[in-house]
């Protein structure tokens, strides 16, 4: 985390007043530039900057946001400003949470990978169970629950689900198929 005082007179140009946080959040050792608006807005992202712009330099402008940084060493940063004293004035806080929702944004992602990795599972154990009931090869299999799945309007992994639950407590294959709506293979 970094303090931060504006200079008072609103020039993009003053030196401002920085701890030594928001050096190191920006990318740079203590004291190792002259810390000024435009060299702050130089650092964030293109799409943030007129947000984060209008945050430090509009009278009466106080509370947080959250914008994405790049600093010095060219490593992306996501940061909450949070603003104590109103522009032109301008004081307050920056709070780098880069990898508290880097760690957070991975959890989720790992969360979605292994239900994306259980519902392939189950489409193809539900696809296994039509090839070995409707005597059919794996394509052609995917192409009758696909059928099923357009006719009754129901999501896929709900069929193969159902397919997989029904066979699983012991119903044979090609009754719960039937009840289910899984068609049969067309013959010549």
């Amino acid at each position: 985390m970094g303090a931060f005082a504006a200079p008072g007179d609103g020039s993009g140009g003053t030196p401002w007043q920085w701890s030594d946080g928001m050096f190191e959040i920006h990318g740079f050792a203590p004291a190792q530039v002259r810390p000024t608006l435009d060299l702050w807005l130089a650092h964030v992202h293109d799409d943030d900057r007129p947000v984060v712009r209008y945050a430090l330099t509009t009278e009466g402008a106080t509370g947080r946001l959250t914008y994405r940084l790049r600093d010095a060493r060219r490593r992306d940063r996501s940061c909450i400003l949070v603003l104590t004293d109103a522009p032109p004035r301008a004081n307050g806080y920056l709070v780098d949470m880069t990898e508290e929702w880097r760690g957070a944004a991975a959890e989720v992602a790992n969360a979605a990978i292994g239900e994306a990795a259980a519902r392939t599972a189950t489409l193809e154990q539900a696809v296994g169970i039509v090839v070995a009931a409707r005597e059919v090869d794996p394509d052609e299999a995917t192409g009758l629950l696909a059928t099923c799945v357009d006719a009754t309007g129901r999501d896929a992994v709900a069929v193969a689900t159902a397919v997989v639950e029904a066979v699983a407590a012991g119903e044979p294959a090609r009754s719960a198929l039937a009840r289910l709506g899984v068609p049969a293979p067309r013959r010549a």
